[in-house]
């Protein structure tokens, strides 16, 4: 779980999760809806593997957080992101022939009741997923038809 002192340096990590970065989430807590911290960085590769849990996968690259909560950074070069925003980030990469993509997500949860866990991840991009906005591009064209 996350220091609860704020640091000038990041500290490293083997990886970026919710776990290594806010702390783990008690399926018997009473979940609030709430922001647990922000994460940014360049993706420029994937990396997969299973586990008795299942099957995972991450983000290569240059990945920093923030514990919201206690001001706490990290970095790493391995990313674990929440569904909610993993396959976006996916389509951009595969996309990409050269440089990665860039993202900026602050992370939180909200109570979902339908779930096993009680929760579900929320997300609220801090930046346009890069490394190009054809969405923008595409609704400008198609505003401007009359």
């Amino acid at each position: 779980m996350a220091k609860s002192k704020k640091s000038a340096e990041p500290s490293l990590l083997k990886k970026i999760s919710t776990a290594t970065v806010y702390g783990k989430i008690k399926n018997s807590d009473k979940v609030e809806e709430k922001s647990l911290y922000r994460v940014f960085g360049l993706a420029v590769g994937t990396k997969t593997g299973t586990t008795d849990y299942g099957d995972w996968s991450c983000f290569v690259g240059e990945f920093q957080a923030v514990n919201i909560h206690t001001g706490e950074m990290f970095s790493s070069s391995k990313c674990f992101l929440p569904e909610i925003v993993e396959a976006g980030i996916m389509t951009q990469l595969s996309q990409v022939e050269k440089g990665g993509v860039k993202f900026a997500f602050e992370i939180g949860i909200k109570p979902n009741e339908e779930i096993v866990i009680g929760y579900e991840y929320t997300a609220k991009s801090l930046l346009q997923v890069a490394p190009n906005n054809f969405l923008a591009e595409m609704a400008e064209e198609v505003l401007a038809i009359a």
